[in-house]
């Protein structure tokens, strides 16, 4: 069973991690690559922009390597 699930909005990517729910910017900071079209890394709890491979904490949106110089603005969104 898969811990990561997402769904695409005009304001980013939704993904449930772990029981809970995280609002995680459409494009990442360094030169605006897609993350809806990122690789997600279910074990780890990372995201990977395609464009540039920055790779980021889910959670938390913090960068982890990668030529970005700025972590994700991520939103935990409560539950229903």
């Amino acid at each position: 069973m898969s811990s990561v699930s997402s769904d695409y909005t005009s304001e980013g990517i939704t993904f449930k991690f772990k029981g809970n729910k995280y609002l995680v910017p459409a494009a990442c900071p360094h030169r605006g690559g897609k993350l809806y079209c990122g690789l997600i890394n279910e074990k780890n709890g990372t995201i990977t922009c395609p464009l540039h491979f920055s790779k980021f904490e889910i959670t938390s949106g913090k960068l982890l390597s990668g030529p970005s110089s700025a972590s994700l603005e991520i939103i935990e969104i409560a539950q229903d």
